[in-house]
């Protein structure tokens, strides 16, 4: 585990993982969270095509399905807010962030 934690932390910045972390989630947004290796790519195939009627018009599912704490560094930044669409709805997110970690909604202040 300790391996894996090293190799993961090449995979993203910092900055990445913090816009990740601190997006705003729209209450219709989806994420796919599962351990690594265990089918996550094949789940989002999918719920995006649930959610397409079964589009395969992109060229790697993340360009449809971003990951979280990935979209900053792979160009993505826009999706992370909460009006944003990526031209399907609702939006899917593809994490391997645990519970606690993954955005949530926040309720509006009165």
């Amino acid at each position: 585990m300790e391996l894996m934690s090293v190799r993961n932390g090449f995979m993203h910045s910092d900055e990445s993982v913090a816009a990740g972390r601190e997006m705003r989630p729209l209450k219709s947004d989806i994420f796919i969270s599962t351990y690594p290796k265990c089918g996550t790519t094949w789940m989002t195939q999918i719920v995006h095509g649930l959610r397409s009627g079964g589009s395969m018009d992109f060229g790697e599912i993340t360009e449809v399905v971003p990951w979280d704490i990935l979209a900053l560094d792979c160009g993505q930044g826009a999706l992370l807010e909460p009006a944003s669409k990526h031209g399907f709805e609702p939006r899917v997110w593809k994490s391997h962030e645990g519970w606690e970690k993954i955005p949530k909604v926040r309720s509006l202040q009165r």
